[in-house]
């Protein structure tokens, strides 16, 4: 059940991205500080192979296998909607903005608002702790795999600015987003129940 906080979380997420997406440009000096603070930290690059194509193609379509051996076709769609709709997303906003990413030598030739390995890593991650999470009667454990999920999408997020690809403020953008998207696809996950088999 999407609880109210999860509900408010998600508009303040989506206030952040769309005000972000109008005045990223007031936000040079912070950019210029964390990037600053982060660049070629090698901890922090190490979380950037959650965000990869490869990896988050791979988990979507485990995560659609495991759903169709438990004849849940509404869950294949939430994947779909969520990683796949938050692709489309990404790409969609990133063609509206056009923002240029940092320049750096052999830089990425796509644009860089938002983040995409920040939004897709994100999904990911929340909805595999959403699965894992959903027949767990321990709400210690519950808490456990949460927090080990944000911690990840945290880490994947920082470390595209740690690698150089991406903007700060291009990386917030892409969690509040992405959050506002799995809030969303979480209500119509489980307001169409018995809906679909």
């Amino acid at each position: 059940m999407v609880k109210k906080w999860n509900v408010y979380l998600a508009m303040i997420g989506f206030l952040l991205f769309i005000t972000l997406m109008f005045t990223y440009e007031r936000f040079q000096g912070f950019d210029a500080q964390m990037a600053s603070l982060l660049y070629g930290n090698a901890i922090l690059e190490v979380f950037h192979y959650f965000g990869d194509t490869i990896i988050v193609v791979s988990i979507a379509a485990l995560l659609i296998i495991w759903r169709a051996f438990r004849q849940d076709i509404r869950g294949m769609v939430f994947v779909l909607l969520g990683i796949g709709g938050g692709y489309l997303l990404n790409q969609v906003m990133k063609r509206v903005v056009e923002r240029p990413r940092p320049a750096l030598p052999d830089q990425l030739a796509s644009y860089s608002f938002p983040s995409g390995h920040t939004m897709l890593s994100l999904l990911m991650l929340l909805i595999i702790a959403y699965f894992v999470t959903r027949k767990m009667r321990n709400t210690g454990q519950q808490r456990i795999v949460w927090g080990i999920a944000i911690i990840c999408a945290v880490g994947t997020g920082l470390s595209r600015v740690a690698t150089g690809n991406h903007f700060a403020t291009d990386v917030f953008a892409g969690w509040g987003l992405a959050y506002a998207w799995f809030i969303w696809i979480v209500w119509w996950y489980e307001s169409n129940k018995g809906k679909l088999a």
